[in-house]
């Protein structure tokens, strides 16, 4: 069911970026700085949680 999706996904930043300038509107690719269990592929493990929620405040702190 998800076989090529990490390929794929690895494709797509550069197009939401498109997306996010077009409306002007903050862009962050989290797949910078977390990743993905090894376990699924799919879901994020605790720790990676953690470090995207501690950059999202990071980046809204700095908007507001």
């Amino acid at each position: 069911m998800f076989e090529g999706n990490v390929e794929k996904s690895k494709k797509m930043p550069p197009y939401f970026e498109g997306v996010a300038k077009t409306y002007g509107v903050e862009y962050f690719d989290a797949g910078t700085i977390i990743h993905s269990s090894k376990e699924d592929g799919l879901h994020l493990p605790a720790d990676q949680h953690e470090i995207l929620g501690h950059k999202v405040a990071e980046i809204v702190k700095k908007m507001l």
